[in-house]
């Protein structure tokens, strides 16, 4: 009869345990990613948000740095954020209960003057707990077509 309670025991907790609630499953790493791999700068004739999105709803406050690196491009000459690039870097806030973010990036030099400018976005630091970095983790602003296309997915988790 003890056999019999101990196995209804862990059989019932085991059973508990695999139906916790998919949408924020206990243990499950913070991941933010951009939406968009690349982006084809001849589309963009005045401003284009640029989208971030997270794995799950952020439990609490937190930051992505995002670092802008530049070939042949100048910002404040052919573009410019709505977040201020300082020392090569955007820092972008999570805020609690919401499940992504953005920027904008506004087109100064449409039609622009030449087509091999790019600019790279890339996420290199997320200051919130368990957060890693995961999926598109740049992406690209060209001024020649674009380098890839991007299905409406979610980003799923880790795994």
């Amino acid at each position: 009869m003890k056999k019999i309670f101990i196995y209804t025991l862990l059989f019932s907790l085991s059973f508990w345990w695999s139906c916790n609630d998919e949408n924020n499953p206990i243990g499950q790493d913070f991941v933010v990613a951009f939406k968009d791999a690349s982006i084809d700068f001849s589309k963009i004739d005045n401003e284009k948000t640029i989208n971030l999105i997270y794995s799950k709803v952020a439990e609490q406050d937190g930051e992505i740095h995002i670092k802008v690196t530049e070939d042949k491009a100048t910002y404040d000459v052919d573009y410019s954020t709505s977040v201020a690039v300082t020392n090569q870097e955007i820092i972008i806030p999570i805020k609690k209960g919401e499940t992504s973010t953005s920027f904008t990036f506004r087109n100064l030099i449409y039609p622009f003057d030449r087509s091999d400018k790019t600019i790279q976005f890339e996420i290199t630091k997320i200051d919130y707990p368990s957060a890693i970095i995961q999926g598109y983790s740049s992406t690209k602003i060209s001024f020649e077509n674009s380098i890839g296309g991007t299905m409406d997915v979610e980003i799923g988790g880790p795994n």
